[in-house]
């Protein structure tokens, strides 16, 4: 009995291309997203321990990383072979797109941090500007929850899971 299979060799040939494609790009995007799990957040070597300060260093390289991500992602999602992951895609490229706004909203709120710590460490700041200093202590004891939180695992995936961080910041 035969099966006719060699008359459907274009056929078979098609699907085999498929699935390797597919495959392959399963592949990339799986490379992709384990990097990112592995990525750490860029903290200033050089700064002073303490309770309340956790200064970011040069976040430049890690823009550029998930700009490139990104752009590849797209890239993936551009082939007709992406059906069963696209998906997952879409996921990776808004946790990452997540991930830039919250560096970008962290960058921002140390920079006034830095200022408004010393400004309201002062016996007199506290005293003149009551109603703003207690303001003060609620952003204090929250942020310092969140370095708590950096200090025990600095991936940038464990801390961009901190509950409401991006509202916080």
């Amino acid at each position: 009995a035969k099966l006719g299979i060699l008359s459907q060799k274009e056929k078979i040939q098609i699907i085999s291309s498929s699935a390797q494609n597919e495959s392959q790009l399963e592949t990339d995007f799986s490379n992709i997203k384990m990097k990112w799990t592995e990525v750490q957040l860029p903290l200033l070597d050089s700064q002073v321990q303490a309770e309340d300060s956790l200064l970011l260093g040069d976040v430049d390289t890690l823009f550029q990383e998930i700009s490139d991500a990104q752009i590849r992602l797209q890239q993936i999602l551009s082939v007709p072979f992406v059906q069963t992951i696209r998906d997952e895609i879409q996921e990776l490229s808004e946790m990452l797109e997540n991930y830039a706004n919250i560096i970008d909203a962290w960058v921002t709120f140390q920079s006034n941090w830095t200022i408004l710590a010393s400004f309201f460490a002062q016996e007199e700041t506290k005293a003149t500007f009551e109603e703003k200093s207690k303001k003060f202590q609620t952003v204090r004891r929250r942020w310092m929850s969140l370095v708590r939180h950096t200090r025990e695992n600095t991936s940038l995936y464990s801390v961009c899971s901190f509950p409401t961080l991006l509202d916080m910041l």
